[in-house]
């Protein structure tokens, strides 16, 4: 049969059939040309690659760009219906503003200035006396006068009604591969839900981001007994750290526990490692509990360990690590991106391959995953049960008679039952969530309660819906907003909340290139793969547990005197922890504070042998105030040399010396040098080549850039404690959710209601501030406001 070999090469090309009967017009993932190998786009910071010649704002970028944007000029493309008149005010106008005031006067670097109502006379003056910034004397005269004129033509935003919104376009949402692995393994009764530090049953005994899932391959404890001797220090070297003498060069500390064994827990790769224990710094021994032992070529032994990961009994591993990888926009840092999320050639291929997988499970497992007994129950059980999880809604009639024709198509039951699970998983109404809705009147459209449920599950679980929220749909419990939002708290307490929450959060900070930043190894050595993982699950861990056991507000995620750490980590912040697991632990010193202390950040800011004060200020100004700065000019330069007769703070002072970088480096350096108390991977330090650090700073134009503000700080802990307070903070906290769970920014011009989204954002930041900025509250404010619910 034809279908059995090529379910998914006609429904993918038949997306109408997701759109309902009069065939909308959608916004949806599209599917891609024939022999596209797929778009692996920008997927965000990959780390250094070389520090030659390499820019502080970051590399490459990969994005898709429109064929008629090929000139960095500043001038930006006009469309027909702009309202902003063309002529000689537009031209100059692209020129000197349309980088830092938005191509309508709206603001973004710089302030708003399609709100001016001061005059003309008070525009012209203002332009001509600080526009553009450090470069004031290149638009004076009647140059500033044609500027003022293109800048009062614009719309007023007191035009736009909040109470009358333009809600955003219907559309299709293709699941990215950490909601689509999910989902089956959900869907298959693959995984199970717990709390934090629970135990879980079987043969998934880690409670990991709220799932149980199986012990990870190569987790090793050593243990050394030190027996009657007195010991002060011991640390563990072998090949995984290229036998490191002390533990500055990269030895791996243990740590003693109660009953005097000294103890390290660490996740080691597939393979055979020869290691000794080196106790107080000089004396190596051979691990005598050692599975087997190697000549050490010096005349003694060393241990060895064997890791032998072939035996894994996941029957899903690896089952996304083929998909195509997520486009990011530049200024998009989440996997959650709607618009650029295409079908190609090789999603077709993997998506084949993976239904395979999960309809021999299907069969496998019919039984525990349904309620069927065996025979024509399960068929019933698949249709009835089965399907309509699969497909997130109750099936069409014409759907059930289809499938229930391929069930009975094949003369073996099971061989029935596979093809029809296979087809099932090749279907747009699985590999799309859809965002489309039921017309209310006026062309608006409100989502289905099916609709509402997946949006609901996938923002707050990354994961289908489960039968609780189903049957909250099918009741009616969704149609109003205490309805949804009483599910959403439901699902804001289940422990898979926290590895949504935990995804957001290293998304939000743009710390997941900590895994491949590129360090000098002379000079970091201790820096690992193991390493850096314990790096990102501290921020991950912290987060999580700031939202859920924490106060829930956003100023603890700031000022936090808290981490969590482990042995390794420990060492890094010179604190005092033991064991490979993060556990809490309280910054011993007052150097550090929340997220701006995590060596994630830090190391993920920074180059392979330097600190960068531009990459740790614009990361602050990007990810943390939502200002965003553009792409640097062409002749920005690159990064100075390390000069072992200057500082850093004295190495960049170059930006704001000349007034060219001052228009944007005034708002970055100052911020940076305050960071300047931690080394590339993160550690404190108090002097950089025999010089003393200078740690000040000023986080100038907090709330918006051009308001001419001024908030001086020394170190780390002074500046979150600034932001904490933050307006432009706290509501920027509020646009990333918002963008996360969104699938878009509030200011897409890919979908023609910016205006509605920005009201969508002032409601929640809002509800947000009401709350005493409880990061819950805000997430249940995202769910319940009309722009999560309506389309147009």
């Amino acid at each position: 049969m034809l279908i059995r070999l090529f379910p998914i090469a006609f429904v993918l090309l038949t997306l109408a059939a997701c759109g309902g009967d009069d065939g909308p017009e959608v916004r949806s993932a599209r599917t891609g040309d024939t022999g596209d190998t797929g778009d692996t786009g920008d997927t965000g910071d990959t780390g250094d690659t070389g520090d030659t010649g390499e820019s502080d704002f970051g590399g490459t970028d990969t994005t898709e760009r429109d064929a008629d944007d090929d000139a960095d000029d500043g001038v930006g493309d006009t469309e027909p219906g702009d309202t902003a008149p063309l002529g000689p005010g537009a031209e100059l106008y692209g020129v000197h503003c349309q980088r830092c005031h938005g191509d309508q006067g709206q603001g973004g670097v710089g302030l708003p200035l399609n709100n001016w109502t001061d005059g003309r006379a008070a525009l012209v003056t203002r332009i001509a006396d600080t526009m553009p910034t450090g470069q004031a004397d290149n638009c004076v005269g009647e140059c500033a006068e044609l500027v003022a004129d293109h800048v009062l033509a614009f719309e007023r935003p007191s035009n736009v009604d909040c109470a009358e919104p333009i809600y955003g376009a219907r559309q299709l949402r293709l699941l990215n591969r950490r909601e689509y692995d999910n989902t089956l393994r959900d869907l298959l009764g693959l995984t199970e839900s717990c709390a934090v530090d629970a135990t879980c049953p079987g043969a998934a005994p880690i409670c990991d981001g709220g799932r149980c899932s199986a012990r990870p391959c190569g987790l090793t404890e050593f243990v050394y007994n030190p027996r009657e001797r007195d010991v002060t220090t011991v640390m563990v070297a072998g090949s995984f750290n290229s036998w490191a003498g002390t533990i500055e060069a990269g030895g791996w500390p243990m740590r003693e526990d109660a009953y005097g064994m000294w103890r390290l827990e660490t996740t080691l790769e597939p393979g055979a490692h020869g290691y000794k224990y080196v106790v107080d710094g000089s004396d190596w021994f051979a691990d005598p509990d050692a599975p087997s032992f190697e000549d050490d070529g010096f005349g003694g032994q060393n241990s060895v360990i064997d890791v032998d990961c072939s035996g894994s009994t996941d029957p899903l591993a690896g089952l996304t690590e083929r998909f195509p990888p997520e486009v990011r926009p530049t200024d998009f840092g989440f996997d959650t991106h709607a618009n650029t999320a295409r079908v190609t050639s090789t999603h077709v291929v993997e998506y084949m391959a993976a239904s395979e997988r999960a309809a021999d499970l299907v069969v496998d497992r019919i039984e525990s995953i349904t309620s069927c007994s065996g025979g024509p129950s399960c068929e019933t059980a698949f249709l009835d049960e089965f399907a309509p999880r699969v497909f997130r809604r109750p099936l069409t009639s014409d759907e059930r008679a289809r499938y229930l024709e391929q069930l009975g198509s094949e003369p073996n039951g099971d061989d029935g039952l596979r093809l029809a699970a296979r087809t099932l998983f090749t279907s747009p109404h699985f590999l799309y969530r859809t965002e489309v809705g039921q017309e209310i009147g006026g062309g608006v459209y409100r989502l289905t309660d099916w609709e509402i449920a997946s949006a609901l599950s996938y923002t707050f679980w990354g994961t289908t819906p489960d039968q609780i929220l189903l049957d909250a749909a099918s009741g009616g419990d969704l149609a109003a907003a205490a309805g949804i939002a009483q599910q959403a708290r439901r699902l804001l307490e289940d422990p898979r909340a926290r590895d949504v929450v935990g995804v957001f959060a290293i998304q939000w900070l743009g710390v997941e290139s900590i895994l491949t930043a590129n360090k000098s190894p002379e000079l970091f050595p201790e820096i690992d793969d193991t390493l850096r993982a314990a790096m990102l699950d501290e921020t991950r861990r912290f987060v999580t547990h700031v939202v859920f056991d924490g106060t829930g507000q956003f100023g603890e995620l700031m000022e936090a005197d808290y981490t969590f750490a482990n042995a390794r980590l420990a060492a890094i912040y010179g604190l005092d922890a033991s064991g490979a697991d993060l556990s809490r632990t309280p910054y011993s010193l007052d150097l550090r504070a929340g997220i701006l202390g995590h060596a994630s950040v830090l190391g993920t800011y920074a180059h392979s042998d330097q600190t960068s004060p531009i990459r740790r200020g614009l990361f602050v100004r990007q990810h943390l105030l939502c200002q965003d700065f553009g792409d640097p000019p062409p002749n920005a330069g690159g990064v100075p040399e390390v000069d072992p007769s200057a500082t850093t703070r004295e190495r960049f002072a170059q930006h704001t010396a000349d007034p060219f970088c001052a228009s944007c480096h005034q708002y970055i350096d100052d911020l940076g040098f305050g960071l300047e108390g931690f080394d590339a991977v993160g550690r404190s330090r108090t002097t950089e080549g025999g010089f003393s650090i200078d740690s000040s700073g000023d986080m100038n134009d907090l709330e918006g850039l051009g308001v001419n503000t001024s908030a001086p700080f020394d170190g780390v802990r002074e500046l979150s404690a600034i932001i904490a307070e933050s307006h432009a903070a706290r509501e920027c906290f509020v646009r990333q959710f918002y963008r996360f769970a969104r699938g878009h920014r509030e200011d897409d011009e890919a979908h023609d209601s910016s205006a509605s989204r920005e009201c969508a954002v002032e409601e929640i930041t809002d509800a947000f501030g009401e709350s005493g900025y409880d990061i819950i509250e805000m997430m249940v404010a995202t769910v319940t406001t009309d722009d999560f619910l309506l389309r147009r």
